[in-house]
């Protein structure tokens, strides 16, 4: 029977529920007083209905009501994995559920249908922890079917947080077009831009051609395209094959185009040209490296990912400049500038009035005009959207 010596921690109230659950599981592996046999193919699970009704509000009304399975010894339950209902019934002898990446997807549905509410938590926190860019769209899908909230907002979250690789994975491609709807309108996609938007959806297109391409039109209207830059509009609406063959998305393009082109005054896109959620990053950008070497390289640091990545350097090498964020494009102005001669091989050293702009768009940096002054040392701050 019961090993006091193993039951003993905690308080009394503890004790005697450890020992009452271990002298029921026993007796049960016994096959003693057991009135219930319980069917999931062809395996048999003996059980009681006392235990089963106490954590499971399905037993309960099964046991208690007026229903036939009340009276039998013998009950079928349809739609239960074999394996699942050991698992289930083991957890209401033991309070435990071992949940693997084999069972989490038999074990939640027969959890929700005989109402063990705390091996569907559990569960769902397992399936939380393996959320992963290749199969967190099927994992948010899972949690839906099963009303599985605290699941569903976290796997919506990840795909928010993690959409431009959530792209790159067949699950992504084998969407319905009703399910990519839904995530090309949500405001919270984390997207460094909106040509990631808008190349998702020609990927999703390419993926079926023939049986997705009359739909490329109407998934265009939720891609933000006057958000896009009017080179990268302009270049789509005459070389892209997709879009040069469906007269709908010429004409959105063209009025995107349009948008741009008279400073948002076209009515059609007064719900489409709201930025969606951009990646926080942290910039690093020139410098100093110890007491002589100057830098043009940048680098950015993206908290959610963890990681610090390396993009295009900027035209020059600077220090004790300014820099500054305005309309999502990065600016460097003035400061001091180093190098080499290229013709006197000679170091040398000026105080610089010219500014460059980095664009996230285009990975690249570009000059802009330059101040009136040269100045190094000083404040820049964006004034103004």
């Amino acid at each position: 029977m019961v090993n006091e010596s193993e039951a003993n921690q905690g308080t009394p109230e503890i004790v005697h529920s450890n020992q009452l659950l271990k002298g029921l599981n026993q007796l049960r592996q016994r096959h003693e007083l057991c009135d219930v046999e319980l069917c999931a193919g062809k395996n048999r699970v003996s059980a009681h209905r006392v235990v089963l009704s106490a954590c499971s509000p399905y037993f309960n009304a099964m046991f208690t009501g007026k229903l036939l399975e009340s009276q039998k010894q013998v009950i079928y339950l349809k739609d239960i994995d074999e394996s699942a209902l050991h698992i289930l019934v083991d957890f209401a002898y033991t309070g435990k559920a071992q949940v693997t990446q084999e069972n989490v997807q038999v074990l939640l549905p027969a959890a929700n249908m005989l109402q063990l509410n705390r091996v569907k938590e559990i569960c769902c926190h397992f399936l939380s922890q393996q959320l992963h860019p290749s199969n967190c769209l099927g994992i948010s899908k899972f949690a839906d079917a099963y009303s599985c909230q605290s699941l569903q907002k976290r796997s919506r979250k990840y795909i928010q947080d993690h959409f431009q690789e959530v792209i790159q994975y067949e699950e992504y491609l084998l969407l319905s077009p009703c399910q990519l709807t839904d995530l090309l309108r949500d405001d919270n996609l984390n997207v460094v831009s909106e040509q990631v938007v808008f190349e998702a959806v020609l990927s999703w297109i390419r993926h079926k051609l023939q049986e997705r391409i009359s739909l490329l039109g109407k998934l265009l209207q939720n891609v933000r395209l006057p958000l896009l830059t009017s080179r990268f509009l302009t270049l789509s609406y005459e070389t892209n094959e997709l879009i040069r063959a469906d007269r709908a998305s010429q004409v959105l393009l063209h009025d995107a185009l349009n948008y741009r082109h008279i400073q948002g005054k076209c009515p059609s896109f007064s719900t489409t040209v709201i930025p969606r959620r951009a990646p926080k990053r942290i910039f690093a950008l020139g410098g100093k490296n110890g007491l002589f070497a100057t830098l043009s390289s940048v680098e950015y640091y993206e908290p959610e990912r963890d990681k610090w990545i390396e993009v295009s350097s900027m035209n020059l090498r600077r220090f004790e400049f300014g820099a500054a964020v305005l309309d999502g494009k990065l600016y460097a102005v003035g400061g001091l500038v180093c190098g080499v001669g290229v013709h006197s091989g000679a170091p040398f050293r000026y105080c610089d009035n010219g500014s460059e702009c980095f664009d996230p768009d285009t990975g690249q940096w570009s000059r802009v005009p330059p101040m009136n002054q040269c100045r190094s040392n000083h404040t820049v701050q964006p004034l103004g959207k």
